[in-house]
């Protein structure tokens, strides 16, 4: 999965997405990759999002948004940021239960 998201980030595309990229590894490895991981995407002019059930990853990943499926509800994680335009929101509804966190 992390060979994935390198290569993803070297490729000309606007978007990744990755799903539990932690969940197979340690936490100290899960926290070293989620900073590389938001270090690289922000040097980049690239959008990601990350969906996780592990909430340690949010502090590390430092996302602008975090859709939470247990509350329905979107959290702005910084002060300047983009503001958020989506379509998907209803479409997450039905099915929250099953995801846990959406990190935008």
């Amino acid at each position: 999965m992390r060979v994935d998201i390198a290569r993803a980030l070297c490729l000309d595309k606007p978007l990744i997405v990755f799903d539990e990229f932690t969940s197979v590894v340690d936490r100290e490895i899960a926290k070293v990759s989620a900073f590389a991981i938001s270090k690289a995407v922000r040097r980049s002019k690239k959008k990601v999002i990350a969906v996780t059930c592990h909430y340690d990853v949010v502090d590390w990943l430092d996302p602008d948004w975090v859709f939470c499926t247990y509350t329905m509800e979107f959290d702005r994680k910084k002060e300047s940021v983009r503001p958020l335009i989506s379509t998907f929101i209803g479409a997450a509804i039905p099915f929250g239960r099953f995801f846990g966190s959406i990190i935008i």
